[in-house]
C-alpha cells in the first residue's frame, strides 16, 4: 500500500459517508481512492505528507483519514464515523483555490523580492477594490494559473497554507472537541445561546493556536536540516526564509477562509480579526521562546502581504480588511486615514479576553477528553 493510500479513507469508510447522506458530511459526494488519485493528484500528495506529519507530532490515539470530496457545502470539514475513527474531507475546489492564491500574491512586489521569488505581473485592474473583493476574482474567476505555476514558485508557501488549515480540522479530533460536544460535562457551557456560542468560539480559538502550532512544528523540522546542512550564515538565512515561508501561508490560509466565507459576523467563530491576533501571537510567542532573530518575521509578513493588495487596490483606506489596518482616524477636513496601530490591536484584544476566560474553565475537562498534542495553558480568571 502507498504511502498516499495509507492516508486516504478506506473504501469502506467513503461508502458510509456516502449513504449517510449529510448527516456525515456537507459534500455532495467523496470520492473513493482510486476516483480521486488521478484527477486530485495534488490534493492527495499533499495532503498525505501532512496527515503522516501532524498525528505523528500530536501522537493521536485513534484512526484519523482524509478524503477527496465534491460540491461540498463546507470546503474543510472533520466527521466522526465511530469506533474512534475521524475523516477529514478536503473539497477539490477549495484545496485548488488555495493554491491559486497562494501562487497569486506571492509572485507580487515586494512580496516576490523579500521571499525570494519570481515576481510576475498582474494583468488585471483592481483599483479602488475591497481585499476580498480582489482575492474572490482571482480565486473564482482567473482559470488558468499555469503561469504562476511554472518558473520558480515556493511551494512551502501554499504548503504551510494547507497545513494550517488541515492542523486546524486535526486539532478538534486531537484536543477530543467533538466528543466534549457531546458528553454531559458541555451542557454547563451552554446554559444559553450566547453561553454555546462563547464556548464554542473558544474552542475554534483553540483549533487555530493548534494549527499555527503544527505549521511550526511541521516546517521547523525542514528548517533544522537547512541549518545542519550549511551550518554558516547562509544556512541561516534559508531557515529565516523558510519561517517567512510559512508565517506567510498561515496568513493566506485565514485570508482564503474569509474569502470563501458568507458571514462576516459569525457567532460561533472568532472574528476574522481575532483568528489573525491568535494566529500572529502563536507566532510571536513561540519566535520569542526558540530563535529571537525571528520574531519579528510575523510582523514584517503582515505588512508586506499587505502591501500586494494596497499596490493592487491604489490605498490602505480602500482595503476595508482589519489585517491591513485596525482603525480609522480623522484627520480633521472629513476624510478618514486607514491606520494599523497598538490602538486598534488593543481593541481586536479585547474580542478574544473572554475566549482566554473560558478557556481557563474549560481547560480541566478538555485535559481529561485529550487524544494527543498539547492544550495551551490558562492565562486569565475562568469564566
Amino acid at each position: 500500500m502507498s504511502d498516499t493510500q495509507r492516508h486516504y479513507a478506506t473504501d469502506e469508510m467513503v461508502k458510509r459517508i456516502n449513504a449517510s447522506g449529510r448527516t456525515l458530511s456537507a459534500a455532495q459526494y467523496v470520492y473513493y481512492y482510486e476516483e480521486a488519485f488521478d484527477p486530485f493528484y495534488a490534493v492527495v500528495r499533499e495532503a498525505s505528507w501532512i496527515m503522516d506529519a501532524i498525528p505523528t507530532i500530536l501522537e493521536i490515539r485513534g484512526t484519523l483519514k482524509f478524503a477527496v470530496v465534491g460540491g461540498s457545502t463546507s470546503p474543510f470539514q472533520v466527521s466522526s464515523i465511530g469506533d474512534d475513527t475521524f475523516v477529514i474531507m478536503i473539497d477539490e475546489r477549495a484545496f485548488y483555490g488555495l493554491m491559486k492564491l497562494s501562487l497569486r500574491i506571492q509572485s507580487l512586489p515586494p512580496l516576490a523580492n523579500l521571499i525570494k521569488n519570481e515576481e510576475k505581473s498582474q494583468p488585471l485592474d483592481y483599483q479602488n477594490k475591497f481585499l476580498l473583493d480582489i482575492t474572490k476574482d482571482i480565486v473564482f474567476h482567473y482559470e488558468d494559473a499555469s503561469d504562476l505555476i511554472s518558473g520558480k514558485a515556493h511551494r512551502s508557501v501554499y504548503q504551510a497554507a494547507i497545513t494550517y488549515i488541515l492542523g486546524h480540522e486535526i486539532a478538534h479530533v486531537a484536543h477530543r472537541h467533538l466528543e466534549f460536544l457531546q458528553s454531559n460535562e458541555f451542557p454547563q457551557f451552554c446554559v444559553d445561546d450566547t453561553d454555546r456560542a462563547l464556548t464554542l468560539r473558544t474552542l475554534e480559538m483553540d483549533a487555530d493556536s493548534s494549527a499555527t502550532s503544527s505549521v511550526v512544528d511541521v516546517f521547523e523540522r525542514f528548517a533544522k536540516a537547512l541549518e545542519y546542512s550549511s551550518a554558516t550564515r547562509g544556512g541561516i538565512e534559508k531557515t529565516l526564509l523558510l519561517r517567512k515561508h510559512y508565517v506567510l501561508g498561515a496568513y493566506i490560509a485565514l485570508i482564503y477562509l474569509d474569502t470563501l466565507t458568507l458571514n462576516y459576523s459569525p457567532t460561533t467563530h472568532p472574528i476574522s480579526y481575532a483568528r489573525f491576533l491568535t494566529t500572529s501571537g502563536v507566532f510571536q510567542r513561540i519566535f520569542r521562546q526558540h530563535d529571537p532573530e525571528a520574531v519579528n518575521i510575523p510582523e514584517e509578513m503582515r505588512k508586506a502581504v499587505i502591501e500586494v493588495f494596497v499596490q493592487l487596490s491604489g490605498s490602505l483606506e480602500s482595503l476595508g480588511y482589519p489585517m491591513a489596518s485596525n482603525v480609522l482616524v480623522s484627520n480633521g477636513e472629513d476624510h478618514q486615514v486607514a491606520l494599523y496601530d497598538a490602538l486598534g490591536i488593543a481593541i481586536g484584544l479585547e474580542q478574544l479576553a473572554p475566549l482566554h476566560s473560558r478557556w481557563a474553565r474549560l481547560l480541566p475537562y478538555l485535559a481529561a477528553f485529550r487524544r494527543g498534542g498539547k492544550l495551551a495553558p490558562a492565562s486569565a480568571k475562568p469564566i
